[in-house]
């Protein structure tokens, strides 16, 4: 059991800041390090920053950081078209189907 866990999974974290994403698929990030441009910070507004800050003040080696890790690249990235999205898809959908085949 979790001690102090405030969100059950990625998803309440994520309904907790009013973030959706539209599309089956987003990017994330398992890393500290990453670049964003300018212009993706400022499409959200203050009042989702100050959250986000308020949120990961609240201790050190929290799960809601662990959370945050995972949405960087979601929030500060262009959001990827139905087709790209598709064609990942389809993708992964072919590579699951070879290795099920024992082609590598």
């Amino acid at each position: 059991m979790r001690t102090n866990q405030l969100y059950n999974n990625l998803g309440d974290y994520a309904k907790a800041l009013n973030i959706s994403f539209y599309t089956p698929l987003i990017p994330v990030c398992y890393g500290g390090i990453f670049a964003a441009r300018s212009s993706q910070i400022s499409k959200w507004s203050q009042v989702f920053w100050v959250k986000v800050e308020q949120i990961l003040a609240r201790a050190e080696n929290i799960e809601e950081a662990r959370f945050q890790e995972r949405l960087w690249a979601g929030i500060l990235t262009e959001e990827m078209s139905s087709d790209e999205s598709q064609t990942i898809l389809n993708t992964a959908k072919v590579m699951k189907s070879l290795e099920h085949n024992g082609v590598n």
